[in-house]
Parts: structure tokens; C-alpha cells; sequence
């Protein structure tokens, strides 16, 4: 009964992540630059230079160019907001994913999270956002593997063995 509760939780809680990440990735306020043709977009919106817009926020930040909201916003929201998939998706796998396929999984998740922000002309291509959610995620996932979440995620979603 107490597994069935936590895991209905489980489900539910991942709904509205994913529901969250949706609004996040590909609704809110974003301009949508329809007067550009998509390869003039591209031209302007992507970034394949790993570290470039990073390095460019942190630059701008120590100048005083820019405000550190932004720079907070833009990285550490980008490094955390997929830290809980590194969680939930080796719990829906059952614990059968090795970091390697884990880290394959998330870079066509990221990728094709990229290319549809840059299609739909909702956000920009950007490789340092795949570097910082990759590494959002593998902490994540690295939480996961902690033998004390283990023993949680065992004892609270998946028992073995009934208690009287």
C-alpha cells in the first residue's frame, strides 16, 4: 500500500516536471522571430563554440555588464534543470541504465530539445546549454546512485519483501 502511495506520487510529480520543463523550454514569453527566414535565425541564434556563451555571461558579469540574475538564471538554471531527470529516469528504467547509455539518452533528449528550440524559433541552438544539462543531469544521476537514496527509492517504491 505505502509503495503504491509513493509511487503514484512518483508519477505525479514527474508529470508536472515534465509539464514545467515544456513550459520552460518552449512556452512562456520567448519572442518568435517570424519575419526571419530559419537560416538567417540559425545565423543569429546558435552557438557550436562549447563554452563560448558561458564564458561570455561570466566575462560580462565581472565587468558589471549585465545583471547576475541573468547569469544565475541562464546557468545555473540550465545546470539544474535536469538534474531531476538523472533521478526519475533510472527509477522509470528500473536501474537498468549504465552512466554510458544514460549519458547517450540525455544528449539525443538535449539535442532534439535544441533543434526544436531552434526550428519552432522558440530559443537558440546553443552547445554550452547541452553542456551545462548534461551535467545537471549527471548530477542528478549521481544522486541516484547514492546508496543512501538507493535504500530509499528501494524501501519506499519498489519493496521485496512484505512487512507485517
Amino acid at each position: 500500500m505505502k509503495s503504491k502511495i509513493f509511487r503514484g506520487l512518483l508519477h505525479f510529480s514527474f508529470t508536472i516536471y515534465v509539464l514545467a520543463l515544456i513550459y520552460i523550454l518552449f512556452g512562456g514569453t520567448r519572442a518568435v522571430f517570424n519575419n526571419m527566414s530559419l537560416i538567417e535565425y540559425a545565423k543569429v541564434q546558435m552557438n557550436l563554440i562549447p563554452f563560448k556563451t558561458i564564458t561570455e555571461f561570466i566575462t560580462a558579469l565581472m565587468e558589471n555588464r549585465i545583471n547576475t540574475n541573468i547569469v544565475v538564471e541562464n546557468i545555473l538554471g540550465n545546470l539544474l534543470m535536469f538534474l531531476p531527470m538523472g533521478i526519475y529516469l533510472p527509477i522509470y528504467l528500473k536501474n537498468k541504465i549504465s552512466i554510458k547509455k544514460f549519458i547517450i539518452i540525455m544528449l539525443i533528449l538535449f539535442i532534439g530539445v535544441e533543434l526544436v528550440q531552434l526550428l519552432t524559433k522558440r530559443g537558440a541552438f546553443d552547445v554550452d546549454d547541452l553542456i551545462l544539462n548534461l551535467a545537471g543531469s549527471i548530477i542528478g544521476y549521481g544522486i541516484y546512485r547514492i546508496k543512501f537514496v538507493q535504500k530509499i527509492i528501494e524501501e519506499y517504491l519498489f519493496p521485496t519483501t512484505i512487512k507485517s
